[in-house]
């Protein structure tokens, strides 16, 4: 491991994931999944990178709409992610992290499944993917715990994953828990992006930020109209529900 580590060339994975950002944000999606694929090609076995890779190439695979690749390489991305937390030889809070993000992927791609599922008067198949995104907000706890100051308290997958996991709640597991999610993923809106934060994006512009919060703003009320409106079938909740989790990947 230490020696295939010494070979990384990081700088060059580094602007392969770039450049697929890059890509995507164009909505070149399929020369985006390439440089994915590149970087996870030169990535380490189990380190960081490689389940960043996949993690991302998992979301190119979506915007394209191959669900099941995406599944696919989400579930790689948090395979990874879940080995480096349970043989605890990286940095704790890294590695939390890493794997809560993973996870969230995973969560959202099972949700969207089961509401377009049940929507679709099918019977909702139990895979897993409440249990993956109620562990997103554990292991963001977890790493909480090896931080310093504001970042005991707000992380900022934090705030993009507790919307998401409050629809998910209030739809498929406790319409209460997931309304108290939902307020807070409008009390941490505020916190978005926010420069106190070593988590935060810190090459964002100031409209970039204020964009991000008032997005993060409107998805937690999202989220708190979801837990008010949902029932055993109720379109406007689930329709509300797939916006916001689409804003994941």
């Amino acid at each position: 491991m230490v020696h295939l580590m010494e070979q990384f060339d990081k700088p060059a994975f580094e602007d392969l994931m770039r450049r697929s950002v890059e890509l995507q944000r164009e909505s070149d999606y399929k020369n985006a999944l390439d440089a994915n694929i590149a970087a996870y090609g030169i990535a380490p076995d189990n380190s960081f990178e490689k389940g960043r890779a996949a993690r991302d190439a998992a979301a190119r695979h979506d915007r394209l709409g191959n669900t099941g690749e995406a599944e696919r390489w989400a579930m790689e991305g948090f395979a990874i992610h879940n080995d480096i937390v349970e043989t605890g030889d990286r940095p704790a809070r890294e590695a939390y992290r890493e794997r809560a993000a993973s996870a969230l992927f995973v969560g959202v791609i099972g949700l969207r499944s089961a509401i377009h599922a049940r929507q679709s008067g099918k019977a909702v198949e139990d895979t897993g993917f409440l249990t993956y995104l109620r562990s997103t907000l554990e292991d963001l706890k977890a790493a909480n715990t090896h931080a310093d100051g504001i970042n005991q308290k707000v992380d900022q997958y934090q705030i993009n994953a507790t919307r998401r996991v409050s629809m998910a709640e209030s739809l498929f597991g406790k319409r209460k828990s997931g309304g108290m999610l939902g307020l807070q993923a409008v009390a941490l809106a505020f916190m978005s992006e926010s420069p106190k934060l070593d988590t935060a994006n810190l090459t964002l512009t100031l409209h970039e930020r204020l964009s991000i919060k008032k997005r993060g703003l409107l998805g937690g009320v999202a989220a708190l109209g979801v837990a008010i409106l949902a029932s055993s079938h109720n379109d406007t909740a689930e329709k509300f529900a797939l916006r916001v989790a689409d804003k994941t990947l």
